[in-house]
C-alpha cells in the first residue's frame, strides 16, 4: 500500500511543476501589466502636467503680448490686431492638426504584455 502512494505522488509530480511553471509564467505576466499600467498612468499625469503649464504659460505670453505689440503701434491698433488674429489663428490651426495626429497615432499601451503573452501562445503552438 505504501508503495502504491509513493508511486502515486511520484506520477503526480510532473504535473504539479506544470502547474507550477503555468502559475508562476501567469504571475510574471500579471506583474508586467500591473507595471505597465502604472507607467502608463504616470506618462498621463505628467502629459496632462505639463499641457495645463504649457496653456497657462502660452495665455500669458500671448496677452502680455498683444498688450505691448497694440500698445507700441498705437496709430494702427485695428490693423495689428487683425495680424495678430491671423497669427495666432494659424498657430491655433497648426497645433490642432499636430494635436489630431499624435491622437491618431496613439500609443503602445500594455506593448509589453501583449508581446510576451503572443510569444507565450506562440510556443503553446510549437511555432
Amino acid at each position: 500500500m505504501l508503495f502504491r502512494f509513493l508511486n502515486a505522488t511520484r506520477i503526480l509530480e510532473p504535473v504539479r511543476g506544470a502547474i507550477d511553471s503555468l502559475f508562476a509564467a501567469v504571475q510574471t505576466r500579471v506583474e508586467l501589466l500591473a507595471i505597465e499600467l502604472q507607467e502608463e498612468k504616470l506618462r498621463l499625469v505628467e502629459l496632462l502636467l505639463l499641457a495645463v503649464a504649457v496653456g497657462v504659460f502660452g495665455i500669458l505670453f500671448l496677452l502680455v503680448f498683444t498688450f505691448v505689440i497694440v500698445l507700441t503701434w498705437w496709430e494702427h491698433r485695428v490693423v495689428i490686431a487683425w495680424v495678430l488674429l491671423m497669427l495666432y489663428g494659424a498657430f491655433f490651426v497648426g497645433f490642432l492638426i499636430a494635436l489630431k495626429k499624435k491622437i491618431a497615432e496613439g500609443s503602445f499601451f500594455l506593448d509589453g504584455t501583449l508581446s510576451e503573452i503572443r510569444k507565450d501562445r506562440a510556443w503553446l503552438k510549437g511555432d
